[in-house]
């Protein structure tokens, strides 16, 4: 461990970031159901007893229910470019930090990763999301299809989202707010910190038409999705490189992604 790696105490991750309230505010204010529409029918257990929990705290709540779909690698192959032998167990941590999240957003309703790598399903299943068996191993945008076509046959069409794997940096608050704005558009994405890449990918009736790759934003754009240009660094900020990682760190990393560093020297001779 070196002292880079550390948590970096003057950014804390707090308890309103981390279940999804706004900072400084006493629960989730989102737009009514008159503005969002009245799509995702039929919360899960898991979402309903949220829903009575922020009832009981005079909590407005959200109207559409949405199922995320996470693809994630194999471990093996994962994360190539970050070296320092540290891939496999960094890219599990960022995986358990991205559906950390977004099972602790409030209009989330079901997490469903697709993945081969039978470490990463164990680790989804004991964090409460679903995980589902990457067969084709067609690439990325094949297991965004799949996720979502899985989505639709077990619920109908809802709204669906999908999300990189690779966003350690991500809190409830701000998936939750780019959820809300992603509800107002047929389809929408929201591109990544470099502006030409795609982190979320969302369609309101559970279709999605992924681009994911090489200037995927103006794929995207071009395919009809609306650009979303929030303030939401942690949902931006996917990390694919050591100065990725960084910055990731400098916003504030999850648990699992900050246990996996403490016990490493990746970060070692860098400054925050």
């Amino acid at each position: 461990m070196c002292a880079s790696a550390s948590v970096d105490h003057h950014r804390p991750r707090d308890r309103e970031q981390r279940d999804g309230r706004q900072p400084g505010v006493g629960g989730p204010r989102h737009l009514s159901a008159a503005a969002i529409g009245t799509a995702g029918r039929g919360l899960v257990p898991r979402a309903a007893r949220r829903v009575v929990s922020w009832r009981r705290r005079g909590w407005q709540y959200p109207v559409v229910t949405w199922s995320l779909v996470v693809p994630v690698k194999r471990l093996a192959v994962a994360k190539s470019r970050l070296g320092g032998g540290f891939q496999p167990g960094l890219a599990l941590a960022f995986a358990q930090d991205t559906v950390t999240a977004a099972l602790a957003t409030p209009s989330v309703g079901r997490v469903i990763v697709m993945t081969d790598d039978s470490d990463v399903r164990t680790a989804v299943i004991a964090l409460g999301g679903l995980a589902r068996p990457d067969v084709a191993r067609g690439g990325l945008n094949e297991a965004v299809r799949r996720g979502a076509a899985y989505a639709v046959g077990i619920a109908g069409p809802h709204p669906v989202a999908a999300l990189p794997s690779d966003l350690p940096a991500l809190t409830a608050a701000q998936l939750q707010a780019a959820l809300v704005a992603a509800a107002l558009h047929p389809r929408a994405f929201v591109p990544d910190a470099l502006g030409t890449g795609t982190t979320l990918l969302s369609g309101r009736d559970g279709s999605l038409d992924p681009r994911y790759g090489p200037g995927s934003a103006e794929e995207h754009a071009r395919a009809g999705a609306t650009r979303l240009d929030g303030e939401w660094p942690g949902l931006r900020r996917d990390v694919d490189t050591l100065e990725d990682l960084l910055a990731a760190h400098v916003l504030g990393l999850g648990g699992a992604t900050e246990r996996m560093l403490a016990t490493s020297s990746l970060l070692c001779g860098t400054t925050p």
